[in-house]
């Protein structure tokens, strides 16, 4: 678990967006432009001064009524707190 600032948000029409991040994106093309199917604009969050947790934090413990951001994803073991 990290906590980060954010950065530079960018925002383009999907293929002028993919040129801009594709390197930094994490997935690929097919994957991006699934996302983006039928879309005029896309917007992408840089992410700034990354400070990794030494032990992991449980945001319900520290944040009443937490929510998880729309893209948030759990991992295998980690909805269980199994970290």
């Amino acid at each position: 678990m990290a906590l980060f600032e954010i950065g530079t948000i960018l925002e383009d029409p999907p293929a002028a967006l993919w040129d801009s991040v594709r390197e930094y994106a994490g997935i690929d093309d097919r994957e991006f432009f699934s996302y983006f199917a039928g879309k005029t604009r896309g917007y992408a969050i840089g992410i700034e001064n990354v400070q990794e947790f030494d032990e992991p934090i449980d945001p319900r413990a520290t944040i009443p009524g937490f929510v998880p951001p729309q893209s948030y994803c759990y991992v295998d073991g980690m909805a269980r707190g199994d970290y």
